[in-house]
Formats: C-alpha cells, structure tokens, sequence
C-alpha cells in the first residue's frame, strides 16, 4: 500500500492502493485501488476494483480494467476497458469501450463503444459518437456511413467512402478510367457538416 512514490529500477508491483507515483524503469502493476500516476519505460497496467483518478505514461503500452478519469499517454497502445473521462494520447493505438467522455488522439486508428468528445486519427471507429470524428477515414455506426460505387460520364470507374458523424465527416474517393489507360488514378478528399433539422437531398444517375 504505497502513499508517496514507489521507485523501482526494473518493475514494481502495488497491490493494496496507490496514492502517489509509481514509477519502473520497464513496468508497473498494479492491482489496487490508485489516486495518482504511473511511469513506466515500457508497460502499466492498473486493474484495481474502484476507478482510477489519475494517469499513466508508458513508452509502449498502458491499460486499464477500470473506469479511468485521467490521461492514458502512450508511444504505441493505450486500453480503457471500462471506458474514461479524459484523454487517450497514443502514437498508434486507442482502444476505449464502455461510456467515454474526452479525447482520443493517435498517430493510426482510435476505437472507442461510445464516446462524447472527439477522435483524432488516420482512422476512427465507433458505435456511437456524440462529438467530431477527424480523420481520413471514419466509421461511426449510428453516424455517417455512405460508401458508393459510380461511373462517370467519361468511363472512369470510381469508390467513394464518405464517414463521420454528422457534425463533421469525410469524403474519401479513388477512381481509376476503364477505357484502356491503367495508369490514370484520381484520388479526391472533402469535409462537410450536415445541418440538423435541414432537409436532405439526393440526386442520382442512371
């Protein structure tokens, strides 16, 4: 039962409770209750039968089984198991389910179950988002999620994804011409928002 700083060469485990800093040259455990902070050169894992306030600064991995109220910062992979009220900051990886309310941002991909704040990544991936998905390619379940396939008038084929909630959402297409030039590939990007309560309208062609 640590109250203070735990200062370990290679890893350490807590557990009773941490209130205070545990801080490993490699990893930290612990599997009490905590009110503080984490630092690890490689790996924390909190997984204690009450909800964590406080952080965790790992260089590859942190995760936590309990709800976290705090910062999860990570070079490569941060897990929320039961969600958070914070942020997730990670160089590749964000996994959160459960209810979260924050930030996720990451170098790659960010998957959350339900989350009130906003997504920053290459990819973002949720049930339910209430806040921004900003990303290249975004796929919210109860958001926006239109992909399609079209030709256009001159022969070229084209893919088009478009995703997000509708606060904010992308626009990602490539197409390519089928009419004997292979080499010819265009590639578009856009961003909008829809207005709620507007109308909605569509046109298509046949």
């Amino acid at each position: 039962n640590i109250r203070g700083v735990q200062l370990n060469l290679l890893g350490g485990t807590i557990t009773e409770g941490l209130e205070g800093a545990q801080v490993s040259g490699l990893v930290n455990i612990n599997t009490g209750y905590m009110k503080g902070v984490q630092v690890a050169g490689i790996f924390n894992s909190a997984s204690g039968d009450a909800e964590i306030t406080g952080g965790q600064v790992a260089g590859i991995m942190n995760t936590s089984a309990v709800y976290l109220k705090g910062v999860q910062d990570a070079g490569f992979v941060n897990v929320a198991k039961e969600g958070f009220l914070g942020a997730q900051l990670s160089g590749v990886l964000n996994i959160a389910t459960g209810e979260s309310k924050g930030a996720q941002v990451s170098g790659i991909i960010n998957i959350a179950d339900e989350i009130s704040g906003v997504q920053v990544g290459l990819i973002n991936v949720a049930k339910k988002n209430s806040g921004l998905s900003l990303g290249l390619l975004n796929f919210i379940v109860d958001g926006i999620m239109s992909p399609a396939i079209y030709v256009n008038s001159n022969g070229a084929l084209y893919v088009q994804y478009q995703g997000g909630t509708p606060r904010f959402f992308t626009t990602f297409l490539a197409g390519t011409d089928m009419g004997g030039t292979p080499e010819f590939v265009e590639l578009g990007f856009g961003a909008g928002t829809r207005f709620t309560g507007a109308p909605i309208i569509t046109c298509s062609e046949v």
